[in-house]
């Protein structure tokens, strides 16, 4: 058998597979990014921190919405709330977000 063929016909043992529980999460967080309001967030947010008030007014949300969308961002590790007084700026905790960006504008904006 030709060894480029054989290389390619590894079996699991010998391949570096990912732990399913961590695709399990990485499935979740995925489907929480794949809204295309919480898209806008994070395309907001690779500007820099902003409040509550500030992303609901460039989406054109309330903020009880806007909130609930950074809620869920959050729960998936994926922006950070910083608090500075009353205020809480919300910022991208991932940076692996913008790598995500880019593919979405390169694929879309052309």
């Amino acid at each position: 058998m030709n060894d480029s063929i054989k290389d390619n016909n590894k079996d699991a043992n010998e391949l570096c597979l990912i732990d399913m529980d961590k695709l399990k999460d990485g499935a979740k967080c995925l489907k929480i990014v794949a809204h295309p309001m919480r898209l806008r967030i994070v395309n907001i947010l690779q500007d820099g921190a902003k409040t509550v008030a500030e992303i609901s007014a460039i989406c054109g949300l309330n903020q009880p919405r806007t909130s609930e969308h950074l809620r869920l961002l959050r729960n998936c590790d994926l922006v950070n709330a910083e608090y500075k007084g009353r205020q809480v700026y919300y910022s991208i905790k991932n940076r692996m977000l913008n790598n995500l960006m880019e593919c979405i504008g390169n694929k879309h904006c052309e």
